[in-house]
Formats: structure tokens, C-alpha cells, sequence
């Protein structure tokens, strides 16, 4: 096989097994069809599902985290790799029946709200007047929401090798690619945060 006589599988369990065979089904098509011109980028191969597991199974990337090579001689290198990741799925046509939600997301906002303020106490005042700025203008958020987006896409998603490869296709749908975008860079900053005075800046 192209793996040689044994490699590794890992095996993701699901709730349902629908959600497994969604996710098999992304993957696959990531790889087969999305990133099948580009060599130093793609996903995962994922082989199939276990269905009285509702296990997805699939061939791991290897390599280190981005978060991990961000002192690395290729951090640059890997960043511009992260776009150019973002860039070709923003404009596959890929099909997929969820979509982003903005009333599902407002709620997850104050949600998020008062666990900080639960965490942080100091900072509750701030978090809830974020999470109203949002709900008070969300009539004024033109999204949109054609494009296929990962939602989840930041350093700790991104795998490095010499060429990078994404995982955790659980959240993807059809949505704004800014989100990605910020996603990532917000990720990025909370980064630096908690490695204090961190010299990455991207």
C-alpha cells in the first residue's frame, strides 16, 4: 500500500454514526478532490467508519503542531501555507448541508460571556458588553454563506511537515471565510497571551 506493510490508524468516536459518516465523507473529498493538485498541503485519508462504533478511522497526519513550530525557521513559511490551505477550500465547491447560524452563535457569545466572567471576574463587565454589542447589531452582520469553512481553524488544527495538513472537520459548514480568517488570528493572539511577551507576531 502507499503506507508500506502497516501504519498507524487512529479512530474518532462520534454520538451518532451519522456524524462520523458526515465527517468521513468531508475528508475524503478533501483529499481526493480539493487537495489532490497540492502536494505540500491536504488532509488527513480518512478510510471509513466502524458503524457499531460510529467510529470514523483515518490515517493521521504526522508532524508537529503549528503552535509548536512557531520558532521554527519555516514559521513564516507555514503561515503563508495556512492561507493558501484557507484559500483553496474557500473556493471548492464542496457540499455540505449545515450552515452558520448567526442567532446560534450569539447564544454560544453569551455563553462564552459568563464563563469568562465565572474566570475571570475582572473582566466579566467587558465580556458581557461584547456579547451585547453583538446581539444589539446583529440585524446590521451581513454574512456570507456559500462558502465551505472549517470553523475551527486555528494552530492547534494545523499539522507540519515540511508541507501542512488540517484536521478536525467535526464543525465544518457553510459560512463567511472571514470567519476562518479571524478564527485563526484570534487564536494566534490568545497564543501570545498566555506565552507572555511572546516574540511571534504574525
Amino acid at each position: 500500500t502507499e503506507y508500506g506493510d502497516s501504519c498507524v490508524l487512529f479512530g474518532k468516536l462520534y454520538p451518532e454514526l451519522s456524524q462520523a459518516e458526515r465527517v468521513c465523507q468531508t475528508m475524503q473529498t478533501l483529499h481526493d478532490a480539493c487537495f489532490a493538485a497540492t502536494a505540500k498541503l491536504g488532509v488527513p485519508r480518512a478510510l471509513g467508519c466502524i458503524p457499531d462504533l460510529s467510529m470514523l478511522v483515518y490515517v493521521p497526519a504526522d508532524g508537529q503542531l503549528l503552535g509548536d513550530a512557531l520558532g521554527s525557521e519555516q514559521a513564516l513559511d507555514y503561515m503563508d501555507m495556512s492561507g493558501e490551505w484557507l484559500g483553496t477550500l474557500h473556493r471548492f465547491p464542496l457540499p455540505i448541508e449545515k450552515h452558520f447560524r448567526l442567532a446560534t452563535e450569539l447564544v454560544n457569545c453569551q455563553a462564552w460571556a459568563v464563563l469568562v466572567g465565572h474566570k475571570y471576574p475582572d473582566q466579566a463587565d467587558a465580556a458581557q458588553k461584547i456579547a451585547k454589542h453583538l446581539q444589539d447589531h446583529a440585524s446590521e452582520m451581513a454574512f456570507d454563506t456559500q462558502s465551505p469553512i472549517h470553523k475551527d481553524f486555528h494552530y492547534g488544527h494545523i499539522v507540519v511537515d515540511g508541507g501542512l495538513k488540517v484536521i478536525d472537520f467535526d464543525e465544518m459548514r457553510l459560512g463567511d471565510p472571514n470567519f476562518d480568517l479571524a478564527h485563526f488570528c484570534a487564536n494566534l493572539h490568545l497564543l501570545a497571551y498566555r506565552l507572555n511577551n511572546s516574540a511571534f507576531q504574525f
